[in-house]
């Protein structure tokens, strides 16, 4: 059997109802499991098959060390937003002729 059925059959079932329960009493938590390791992180950003939970939202009030274990999991990826802004004269109904 491989670490992915086990998670499945086994982990997955009692993850439910753990977070279940920290749902409805405002629990903050983490849990992580390594299903496939492989310290290669890859051009498209795969690396080994994780399997996490975690609620951090402000609704569960999380300690800062539960964000850093987030950002470590996951990285921040860049944003990047491009806008262009174009003007029209005044009294005219299309772009001005140059």
């Amino acid at each position: 059997m491989t670490k992915e059925q086990i998670y499945d059959n086994q982990i997955n079932p009692l993850m439910a109802k753990i977070l279940d329960i920290c749902k409805s009493q405002n629990l903050s938590m983490v849990a992580s499991f390594c299903l496939e390791p492989s310290e290669t992180t890859h051009d498209d950003g795969s690396g080994p098959l994780l399997c996490t939970s975690l609620l951090a939202s402000d609704d569960f009030d999380p300690p800062d060390v539960f964000l850093q274990v987030r950002d470590l999991i996951y990285p921040p990826r860049p944003a990047f937003v491009a806008m262009m802004i174009s003007t029209v004269p005044i009294n005219t109904k299309g772009p001005r002729d140059v």
